[in-house]
């Protein structure tokens, strides 16, 4: 929509212009990387959940009465002092917060409890072949928010669009799934039933067992819909190929627990070799799961309250400002 006009040719400026570059991480999956960052930063942050207002004139009020008296008599003048008051104004909304939260134990909220990171580290994590401290947080933060939003008896709602695969008397489209060698979901059954009825007890400090945890939210939460290769990542955390025989033996034989040429394993120790890609997709899903949670629905709207209170005050300056 930009014409190549007589005054760019005078410029030098080239007609043709070059293609735009389109070597970005995880290629075509590069939004949903770019979005997953943006929720756990943005969640991640503290924020003062409710600052009591005072009738009686503030510093800052002070302060300003007084920008807006030197403006009149110079705009020169009222603009270096702005600048600043403005550093007073950020220092005095820090201190005033940290008094009323000694004096009052009024809590921060933390959606997430995550320290932001940078994009950067985010992809790196997810291409690491051992979990990260990184991942381990973020999956940690993002299950246990689920498991609190279980707790105060709201959870039941949080569940993506399709029929879980574990609801007993119900056909739907998991039952003509195969994965890998053959493997059906009666393969996953016996050892994500298990992990299904424990994902739910919160994560420790010492963060052990995240992985398990977060295989049973995938078979108890998990569609077809929402999340396509579900059932591929529960069977690549919680099953590995058979080791090849050195020598044929009766004891190398199939066994029931290896009729499809795999063996059960454990998911901490097969999360790292997951494919990127599924990595990312995994953590979306839970991202779609957290964003139905309570505590993130009303940080949400506490910011979008926030939000509307600025753009009150920024056009009250902007008319105020004119007038003078």
């Amino acid at each position: 929509m930009v014409e190549y006009v007589e005054k760019d040719e005078k410029e030098g400026r080239i007609l043709v212009r070059p293609a735009v570059g389109r070597n970005l991480p995880f290629g075509d999956g590069f939004e949903k990387l770019l979005l997953a960052w943006s929720f756990l930063n943005v969640m991640g942050y503290v924020q003062f959940s409710h600052i009591p207002t005072s009738s009686s004139p503030s510093k800052l009020e002070t302060q300003m009465r007084e920008v807006i008296r030197i403006a009149k008599i110079g705009k020169q003048a009222g603009e270096a002092i702005g600048r600043s008051i403005e550093a007073d104004r950020r220092e005095y909304e820090r201190t005033k917060r940290e008094q009323i939260v000694e004096k009052t134990g009024l809590t921060l909220s933390k959606p997430l409890n995550l320290s932001p990171f940078t994009i950067d580290e985010f992809e790196q994590s997810l291409y690491h072949k051992e979990p990260t401290l990184l991942i381990t947080e973020i999956h940690t933060s993002l299950l246990n928010t689920l498991i609190t939003d279980l707790s105060t008896g709201t959870g039941e709602a949080i569940k993506p669009i399709g029929t879980p695969v574990n609801q007993a008397g119900e056909e739907n489209d998991t039952d003509y799934w195969e994965g890998l060698k053959g493997a059906t979901t009666e393969t996953l059954r016996p050892v994500a039933d298990e992990l299904a009825s424990s994902w739910t007890t919160p994560i420790g400090k010492d963060r052990k067992g995240w992985e398990s945890s977060l295989v049973g939210l995938l078979w108890d939460r998990g569609t077809l819909a929402s999340l396509p290769s579900y059932l591929d990542n529960i069977l690549y955390l919680t099953f590995e190929d058979k080791p090849a025989p050195t020598r044929p033996t009766w004891a190398t034989g199939p066994t029931s627990t290896s009729a499809h040429g795999l063996i059960p394993s454990k998911p901490e120790k097969r999360y790292g070799s997951l494919h990127h890609s599924h990595k990312l997709g995994i953590i979306g899903w839970i991202i779609d799961l957290c964003c139905q949670t309570g505590v993130v629905r009303d940080f949400m709207e506490e910011s979008m309250s926030a939000l509307t209170e600025v753009r009150k005050e920024q056009v009250d300056v902007k008319r105020e400002w004119k007038r003078l």
